[in-house]
């Protein structure tokens, strides 16, 4: 059965945009209460004040991502922000699994929101490209 680009655009869109939210955005705060206990972490500082610091990093990355994702389109075509928010996203887990101190912890989360923001809009941009618009207007009533 051949596969249409809408259906891998679909699946890989999803795919993508899933971790990068679900991994990589949102995960900071479900593994807090862990963070909290981990001695490796703790005894270099790692308090409520700088994990405060760490999440409201996390959104600037979120948002950095966002602003330049269409910046970097413009220049290299869709693909490229989901491309740099992919790679963002594999390097915010290593990082994020090997953090040996609240730093690189921080550099890890902060790229964790940034890869959410790469990818998010470039799909739109990418399901535009893809999509040819007379057929897809065919499946709305």
């Amino acid at each position: 059965m051949p596969r249409s680009p809408e259906l891998r655009l679909t699946v890989a869109g999803a795919a993508v945009v899933g971790v990068a939210y679900g991994m990589g955005r949102y995960a900071f705060g479900l593994t807090l209460p862990a963070l909290r206990g981990d001695p490796s972490l703790s005894a270099d500082g790692l308090d409520d004040a700088v994990l405060g610091l760490i999440a409201s990093a996390s959104f600037a990355g979120y948002l950095a991502g966002l602003l330049l994702a269409p910046v970097l389109s413009r220049r290299l075509g869709p693909r490229a922000p989901t491309t740099v928010g992919s790679v963002c996203g594999v390097v915010e887990g290593i990082l994020a699994a090997v953090a040996p101190s609240p730093a690189v912890l921080a550099v890890g989360t902060v790229l964790a929101g940034s890869a959410a923001g790469w990818v998010w809009a470039a799909y739109s941009d990418l399901a535009a490209a893809v999509v040819d618009a007379p057929a897809a207007r065919g499946c709305w009533p």
